[in-house]
């Protein structure tokens, strides 16, 4: 009998490896997906930067003076499942290292990641709440969803967006609005 229960016990250990194989093979495909799609992502962005450099070389004066205004929206992009460790818990402290609980209160989070919500309690009523992606191909939906909210909020005096950046392996804040806030360092390509 006991003999029996070993080679049961160890035929369910044999599927959970063929399981755990076939996860880490999806895994890996959705690696190198992702990151031709952040490659072409930093290319593109590169681009656009220094067009706007090169732009504002020769019309310095286009960028209306701003006043400072209240934080309007504050982006947050966490993880959907939540397979990323202390990933969502560092977000959270990234934002409030770098926002006041008034600064907080006032704002607009928009929380991308199922995982990331619960830990973002402090102003529940306030968050707006978009699902985020599970494989590479559902990354256009979120994009989606975040276009109508920011469709609601026009116009968007500010907004900040705190996500991993992979060149410094680390979690920033970025200022996406207003644009050009400073203008860019980089001279003209074509002076």
């Amino acid at each position: 009998m006991r003999r029996h229960e070993l080679d049961k016990h160890r035929r369910k250990l044999d599927e959970i490896r063929d399981i755990l194989a076939s996860m880490k093979t999806l895994a890996a495909m959705e690696t190198h997906k992702l990151g031709r799609f952040i490659e072409a992502q930093n290319q593109m962005s590169q681009t656009i930067e220094e067009i706007a450099a090169d732009f504002l070389y020769f019309n310095p004066g286009i960028i209306p003076e701003t006043e400072t205004s209240p934080f309007e929206l504050i982006l947050i992009i966490g993880s959907e499942r939540g397979f990323c460790g202390d990933f969502n818990d560092k977000l959270v402290e990234q934002l409030q290292q770098r926002f006041s609980i008034q600064d907080r209160l006032r704002a607009k989070l928009i929380v991308v990641g199922s995982k990331l919500q619960p830990l973002l309690a402090e102003n529940d009523g306030q968050n707006i709440a978009i699902r985020g992606a599970d494989i590479a191909d559902e990354i256009v939906t979120v994009l989606d969803s975040l276009a109508q909210v920011f469709a609601g909020y026009h116009p968007i005096d500010a907004l900040y967006v705190l996500h991993h950046d992979e060149a410094v392996n680390d979690i920033i804040t970025d200022k996406l609005l207003p644009p050009f806030e400073p203008p860019p360092l980089k001279t003209c390509a074509y002076t």
